[in-house]
């Protein structure tokens, strides 16, 4: 179990050089959503065998926000915070393991370690969309190859149990990009620690962007007492573009998020928590705000057979939109409520329900933003067969109900929706290094209230199809093999001429030193 739990982390470490490179790029098919998406499957398997503590949770929900907002960049640097949060316990944990295996292999001495990693790959990316008026139907197809190489190398001292100096630095080139990612990772023990990352693009097409990004996080936790911690986690990002306009203008954010933890032994935890996040564009008022949250989360801990965390989080933003010369102020009102349960039948066989609510009121209502209600409710069943294969299936219904002035209720109602879908999931891992991760979902999507007709509809019924595949294999002891593959089809099933297919697939080669 334990050698298979280090080959997690060998491809955890190796695939975050892949990710990390694409993240940023928004002149890349392969965008930051997708990264997103990968870095979530790793977190997400690698707690099915670390069993992350309330503070990985909490950065684990803090992602989810992020990503339901579409900011998939901050998303990514929650996500990574609590990977390494998990790394770093597991490797606490198994200090007195002499069979396990080293991470890096390049080493100077116990205290400093070295990696030098050469890479080579494609990233492709095809989307078809079907416009069409009355009888005159047209497909428009975007489609991007790019082949790239680029070079990583890294080091690491080690200067104490828990703490660590770490330097990273990853070059990429290809026919439209050169990118330089490069962060330092600084850990003076287990409860503190700062994180630098910089993204460097320069784009060679004159009407993509290039840009320049700083991201800073630190995190500091202390234990107050043997049944009382405190958690502080901030992060300031800066961006500035080459060419700044109306769609991509330079801005800064911070976030600072602190959590009070009282541990209750049997009765579980409760965590209290405050949220504060401002951004500001430098060019303009699009998009600034101010948001402020309160939180309260719940879990049990003293019953394994059954396992619950609840979290409860009432927000209020301040933001401003512009509209050409416009500006419009407005504030929003948020209550969300987060609920995941799981209960063990026997101990390869357990049954889960996630339940996520969400209530946003407006203090200026609008067709653009009405009030609403969300939920989306999954119900799963996980399976492992072994310690290397495991499966799971399930449903889901999610529904939003819009709310807007009197006036406006007829064009708001018709944004209304219901949706109901099918999910299953493989995941295999084989001793030698091989690793494959695929899911398929297939989900109805049904708006009653549209007024749908011969012509056109932004409010359709439609049928969607959603397919991904993540795979890794060692080729030899230092060639490695990655492949991030997905496919999406979106049926519209009223028209005939709003149907939209996309396919993404990034295969990448690694030699490692």
């Amino acid at each position: 179990m334990r050698i298979f739990q280090t080959i997690l982390i060998i491809v955890q470490l190796l695939f975050i050089t892949i990710v990390d490179s694409r993240a940023q790029d928004e002149s890349s098919f392969f965008n930051a959503k997708d990264a997103y998406q990968v870095i979530l499957i790793r977190f997400e398997l690698l707690a099915e065998y670390y069993h992350p503590a309330e503070e990985e949770n909490a950065l684990y929900r803090e992602a989810m926000i992020f990503a339901e907002n579409q900011e998939y960049d901050m998303a990514i640097v929650y996500l990574e915070e609590a990977i390494a949060l998990l790394k770093e316990a597991d490797e606490s944990t198994e200090v007195q393991d002499q069979n396990k295996y080293p991470i890096v292999l390049p080493q100077i001495n116990n205290h400093h370690q070295l990696n030098f990693t050469l890479l080579s790959g494609i990233d492709f990316n095809r989307q078809e969309f079907e416009t069409g008026y009355i009888e005159s139907d047209s497909l428009m197809i975007e489609e991007l190859n790019k082949l790239y190489i680029g070079v990583s190398a890294g080091y690491r001292f080690q200067f104490s149990e828990s703490g660590y100096l770490e330097a990273q630095n990853a070059v990429r080139v290809d026919k439209e990009n050169f990118r330089d990612d490069y962060r330092v990772l600084w850990q003076p023990d287990e409860n503190i620690s700062l994180h630098y990352n910089g993204y460097w693009n320069q784009s060679r097409d004159e009407n993509s962007y290039s840009y320049w990004e700083q991201v800073l996080t630190a995190r500091l936790n202390q234990a107050i007492t043997e049944f009382i911690s405190v958690t502080f986690f901030n992060s300031f990002d800066y961006k500035m573009y080459g060419r700044s306009d109306l769609s991509f203008e330079d801005y800064y954010r911070n976030r600072f998020d602190s959590r009070l933890e009282l541990n209750m032994g049997l009765m579980g935890k409760m965590q209290l928590g405050y949220l504060n996040e401002m951004n500001e564009l430098l060019g303009g008022e699009d998009n600034d705000y101010l948001h402020h949250a309160l939180r309260l989360g719940w879990q049990n801990t003293g019953f394994s057979r059954f396992v619950y965390q609840v979290m409860v989080e009432a927000a209020i933003r301040d933001y401003t939109l512009q509209y050409d010369a416009t500006i419009i102020k407005n504030r929003y009102r948020a209550l969300r409520v987060d609920g995941v349960y799981e209960v063990a039948i026997v101990s390869d066989f357990r049954l889960s329900m996630e339940d996520n609510f969400l209530r946003k009121v407006y203090d200026q209502k609008s067709s653009l933003e009405p009030d609403y209600y969300w939920n989306l409710l999954r119900l799963i069943a996980k399976i492992s067969m072994s310690s290397t294969f495991s499966f799971g299936f399930g449903t889901e219904y999610e529904f939003k109900d819009h709310q807007g002035l009197p006036a406006e209720d007829y064009n708001v109602n018709e944004q209304n929706y219901r949706s109901r879908g099918l999910y299953f999931e493989i995941n295999y891992f084989a001793l030698e290094g091989a690793y494959l991760s695929a899911s398929i979902s297939y989900q109805q999507r049904r708006y009653p209230d549209s007024a749908t007709n011969d012509l056109i509809s932004l409010y359709s019924d439609r049928n969607l199809l959603s397919f991904m595949i993540i795979g890794s294999a060692n080729l030899t002891s230092n060639l490695s093999i990655y492949s991030f593959t997905t496919f999406d089809d979106d049926k519209d099933i009223d028209l005939d001429q709003q149907d939209n297919q996309s396919v993404i697939f990034s295969t990448e080669l690694v030699y490692r030193f």
